[in-house]
Order: structure tokens, then sequence, then C-alpha cells
């Protein structure tokens, strides 16, 4: 965030960069109008928000799919090979990095991998 309180991603400040040239170089007889200038502004404002929203709903899901996979631990499960399928028992499950792995039977398998939960 800079003194303004604004986000100084890449995009972010390529906008501002085009906005203060906008400002610098507009004609002193004919300025740029008001009306115009805030709807840059409150477009510019309200990607921002969303941008922050769509972080937020990507921590959500994670947490999610996080909470589902430790569900998985103790329980028999079926999965995706590279030969095929197999049934085995999820022992540990981990996150590494911004994955899930579900530990099967000495295997470390993706939590996306794993096709269904079996009836104990």
């Amino acid at each position: 965030m800079n003194s303004l309180g604004l986000s100084t991603g890449s995009d972010n400040f390529e906008f501002l960069q085009l906005l203060v040239a906008q400002l610098q170089n507009q004609d002193p007889i004919d300025p740029v109008d008001q009306e115009q200038f805030v709807n840059q502004l409150t477009s510019f404002s309200t990607l921002e928000a969303v941008e922050g929203l769509n972080a937020k709903f990507d921590d959500i899901l994670q947490l999610q799919q996080i909470s589902q996979g430790f569900d998985l631990a103790g329980k028999d499960v079926r999965f995706v090979e590279d030969n095929g399928t197999a049934t085995g028992k999820v022992d540990e499950v981990s996150v590494v990095g911004s994955q899930i792995f579900a530990h099967i039977d000495g295997k470390q398998v993706a939590i996306s991998n794993i096709i269904s939960v079996l009836g104990n």
C-alpha cells in the first residue's frame, strides 16, 4: 500500500501513472471533466475491492479444501494412480505450499486424485 492507501500492484501502478500523465498533459483551456475524473477513480477503487475479494475467496476455498482433506484421515479411499486406480487408508493429510496431499500406504497422493471414500 502507498501513502494514499492504494495497492501498488503493477496494473494499479500503471493506471495511476496514466492518470497522472493525463492530468499533467491536459489542456489548461479545456481541463479534464471532473465527473469523468471521479468516475475513473471510482472504477479504480471498485477494481481494487474486487481483487481483494477474489484473494479472500481463494483463502476461503483453500481452508475448505484443507478441512475436507483432514476429514479423510483414517478413512479408506479410492484414488487415481499412473496405472489406473487403487484403494488404501489415509494415514495422514498434509499441506505443502497451496496443495493438499493424503498419505496413503506410504504414497503421497494429491487430494484431487481421490475419487471416492469407501464405506467403513
